[in-house]
């Protein structure tokens, strides 16, 4: 018997940042003050992962809304009806490091998880349809680099996700293995619409019907 949701998923509404934080009734901060605080730090693992998912949906014209914790893929571009995940790795770490990092993305399939009754699929597969792989390539530390919010420091590799299924479950993969899949080199911004679009069209011919589990 299943059981009746009793508290609905709650539906998040963008914030202006001006919303005060109240104690007893009297503002003691407001929003923009813990963003301050709680999101300054761009070059940190968690947080280039989101800025980068932010990037794309900016380049898609999805970015009006608020991204979703834990939505089976990161990014819905509506009007192509194209599902897309975003990973990102970076050279420069934000701790103290003998040599530059070696670039590595992760590819785990998942259980995709429904919000709405707090339940998971039973196929482990990736959900997505495109993999946007972006790439934080400033290898140059002083005062003001690396500086995530200067995009001439990014570069995206767009794959479909039948390209990465054609090696199973593993759950990693490096720049020249990405490369060697034939991942699209994007520099602009702006070029990433058309790659998306024509790596989901190759997604939608390659992908297999009974395509899921891994």
């Amino acid at each position: 018997m299943t059981t009746k949701i009793k508290y609905p998923v709650i539906r998040c509404t963008p914030k202006t940042g001006g919303e005060p934080i109240l104690c007893e009734g009297r503002k003691i901060a407001c929003v923009q003050d813990y963003w301050r605080w709680a999101h300054s730090e761009l070059n940190s693992n968690a947080e280039r992962g989101k800025f980068a998912e932010y990037l794309v949906s900016l380049a898609l014209g999805c970015a009006g809304g608020t991204s979703e914790e834990w939505g089976a893929y990161d990014i819905l571009w509506e009007a192509e009806r194209v599902k897309v995940e975003v990973k990102t790795s970076a050279y420069i770490q934000v701790w103290g490091q003998k040599a530059l990092s070696i670039p590595s993305f992760s590819t785990r399939p998942s259980r995709a998880w429904n919000p709405e009754d707090n339940t998971y699929e039973e196929a482990v597969r990736r959900q997505a349809d495109v993999y946007v792989f972006a790439l934080e390539n400033c290898t140059i530390q002083d005062m003001v680099n690396p500086n995530p919010l200067d995009l001439s420091q990014w570069e995206f590799y767009v794959l479909p996700t039948s390209k990465l299924n054609e090696r199973g479950a593993q759950a990693n993969i490096k720049l020249p293995q990405l490369v060697a899949l034939g991942a699209r080199k994007v520099i602009e911004l702006e070029d990433l619409p058309i790659a998306v679009r024509e790596a989901a069209q190759e997604n939608a011919k390659n992908a297999q019907p009974s395509e899921g589990s891994l």
